[in-house]
């Protein structure tokens, strides 16, 4: 596997986006993301899992007010997730001028 060092020596100072380079950047971004597993993140093929459903918690079971909807913990698959794209977001915007 590559590491992160040579995947930024790939795009140096005149390859991040600058607005006048659309076309070399975009191809260069999308090999980075490939080789760091990233790119079905950014084509939306990997999709966001859905959102754990919001859990009632009986504070008072004598009573129906007692009741406070909590969300439940993400899922590990949620985490995966989250943390893919949390990458492909900064490989991305650390690669734009």
């Amino acid at each position: 596997m590559t590491s992160n060092n040579d995947l930024f020596g790939m795009l140096q100072a005149e390859d991040k986006l600058d607005g006048t380079n659309y076309p070399m950047w975009s191809y260069m971004m999308k090999h980075v993301l490939v080789a760091k597993q990233l790119w079905n993140i950014v084509v939306d093929v990997d999709k966001q899992p859905a959102s754990p459903t919001t859990q009632p918690i009986v504070i008072d079971p004598t009573t129906s007010s007692g009741t406070v909807a909590m969300p439940s913990p993400p899922t590990q698959e949620q985490l995966r997730w989250d943390g893919k794209d949390a990458q492909a977001h900064a490989l991305i915007a650390l690669s734009v001028k």
